[in-house]
């Protein structure tokens, strides 16, 4: 068993050999990169590639060089892990599934429809487990690899991508939890188990894939994978689709979302989800409520910007239903026209895991009847009714979408509240349908106020300095920041964060505050600057820095440098 290896499904993936064969032929519009263009190395050579297989006690690998690669620029590097099915020595079989695209991974360096090699270039690199599973080997084999690229050519060793499908996918997820897993920027599992993830360091970037009809390995996982790191405060991309399965109907559409490589590509290492998907919380304030307000990205396409508690109850168990084309009926159970808006998540048991797909209410024609936006197939085991906000499940909307969105009167409970804002995509693929979810958690405590009469009223906060626009351009290494807060209390301390690098700070002032020196990394820096009032009500304002510093030579720890 491997270092990465989870023995409880490692039979399951014993299964899986080359499942893509039955499954529907990718998009016929892309154009995958001709195979003889990768050429050939060794984990165990420390040599430039070949243009025929490279002999040695390591593994295959192929790779691609950018296509106008240019000595003076320095590339990101892009890492597939392949599954159990494409396992060997020949640096042939793990390019050759999915009819030569490497169960559709080949999109991500394809030359037309569209065209990523002149569009986002990098190195692609595809190394060959030679049981089929990624074992105690497998980081060694990797780092080897990143070593050679490094001798050989000049690459961005921020910016090292991981991705993988099935076994591959469940490697990650074990590499990620380990220190070794530093060296990478993000990681894009797909239709992988998550055992493990509560190891992975905090803001990690990660994009999961999975299908909730995966008969293999049940979506399970990955579900509770993004809830639990959502709630601990990371940022999670997941797209869930309906259908796919587990095969290159899944792998397929995945690798040809829109944005993914670019995603990747804009990740750096050791540093928090940035790039397109951006969702940004901008202003907020807390009384009673919470009151938020941002942007998102408008070329992500957000269809939706809501928010969720942990506060409101996750779900009910609905007893006694029966499922009736697109309408679900339960004895034990009453409704009335307030509970269109909910979503119903149904259960089936399939080889591993199960696997719950979501349904939402758009009518109830009668007091045991939920009519529900599609129709779901009979054979469920169970069902939950989930209400507007529960726990991400079922996002309350804002106000607005993109570019600005605004969430008013988020109630409250005593004590820590888990908040989360959620931003809805499309999957990007009409034949898996299913949703992408992104998110920015927003951890607040309430504490109710004594007296009959509390101040519930939230301080005002501003930034004039060294601009009073949302956005900032600076070359600087460090960032003086000033600005007004007033309040019908008065205002007791003013504090600052950034998301990268130096964690927080306490301004000079209150009323007209200041801070100095705020650290800033190369790249975007979210810095938040909050005001507390003597009634702990608070209220903040970001500040959005981009810092054109030339990039760090080095950041890995001292154990990884040089790779």
């Amino acid at each position: 068993m491997t270092a990465f290896a989870l023995p409880r499904i490692a039979w399951v993936l014993m299964g899986i050999m080359l499942c893509s064969a039955s499954v529907r032929a990718a998009s016929d519009a892309i154009v995958y990169p001709a195979i003889d263009s990768f050429l050939f190395g060794n984990s165990a050579v420390n040599e430039v590639g070949q243009k025929s297989l490279v002999e040695g006690g390591g593994c295959a690998y192929r790779y691609l060089v950018p296509k106008h690669y240019d000595s003076s620029i320095k590339y990101p590097v892009v890492i597939f892990l392949h599954g159990i099915g494409e396992g060997g020595h020949d640096g042939i079989k793990h390019m050759m599934a999915g009819k030569g695209t490497a169960n559709g991974a080949l999109a991500l360096a394809s030359t037309a429809n569209p065209n990523n090699q002149e569009d986002h270039p990098c190195f692609f690199v595809l190394p060959q487990a030679g049981s089929g599973w990624w074992g105690p080997g497998g980081m060694p084999d990797l780092l080897n690899i990143i070593n050679t690229l490094d001798k050989h050519y000049s690459i961005d060793k921020d910016r090292i991508a991981l991705t993988g499908v099935s076994g591959g996918g469940i490697a990650i997820w074990g590499i990620f939890s380990t220190k070794g897993g530093d060296i990478f920027s993000c990681g894009v599992p797909m239709s992988s188990h998550a055992d493990g993830f509560g190891a992975i360091p905090r803001n990690r970037p990660i994009w999961i894939f999975h299908a909730a009809n995966d008969p293999l390995i049940g979506i399970g996982g990955s579900d509770i994978a993004a809830t639990t790191l959502r709630d601990r405060g990371d940022s999670v991309v997941y797209t869930r689709y309906n259908t796919g399965g587990h095969s290159r109907g899944t792998w397929s559409a995945a690798y040809q979302t829109p944005l993914l490589l670019p995603w990747m590509l804009a990740q750096q290492r050791g540093q928090p989800m940035q790039g397109v998907l951006n969702l940004l919380i901008t202003n907020s304030s807390q009384g009673k409520t919470l009151n938020l307000s941002g942007t998102a990205d408008p070329a992500a396409g957000f269809t939706r910007i809501g928010w969720s508690s942990h506060a409101i109850k996750p779900g009910t168990n609905l007893p006694d239903f029966k499922i009736d084309g697109d309408r679900l009926t339960s004895n034990g159970a009453t409704f009335d026209s307030s509970y269109v808006g909910y979503r119903l998540g149904l259960t089936y048991a399939l080889k591993m895991f199960g696997t719950q797909e979501y349904f939402d209410v758009v009518a109830v024609p009668s007091d045991h009847v939920l009519q529900l936006n599609a129709v779901p197939p009979p054979d469920c085991k169970s069902c939950q009714l989930f209400p507007p906000g529960a726990d991400g499940f079922n996002i309350i909307p804002g106000t607005g979408t993109v570019p600005t969105w605004t969430i008013s009167d988020i109630p409250l409970v005593e004590g820590p509240n888990k908040i989360q804002v959620i931003g809805e995509l499309p999957s990007w693929s009409a034949t898996n349908g299913g949703l992408t979810t992104v998110n920015v958690a927003f951890p607040v405590t309430y504490a109710p106020h004594p007296g009959d009469n509390p101040d519930t009223t939230p301080p005002t906060i501003t930034i004039s300095g060294p601009t009073s626009d949302p956005v900032f351009t600076t070359a600087d290494a460090t960032l003086d920041l000033s600005g007004t807060a007033s309040d019908d209390t008065g205002v007791v301390q003013i504090t600052w964060s950034s998301n990268r690098g130096a964690a927080e700070g306490k301004a000079v002032g209150t009323g007209t505050w200041s801070t100095d020196k705020i650290p800033l990394l190369p790249g975007t820096n979210v810095i938040t600057v909050r005001a507390t009032d003597a009634s702990a009500n608070v209220s903040s304002s970001v500040l959005v820095v981009t810092c054109t510093a030339a990039s760090r030579e080095e950041s890995a720890p001292a154990e990884n440098k040089g790779i």
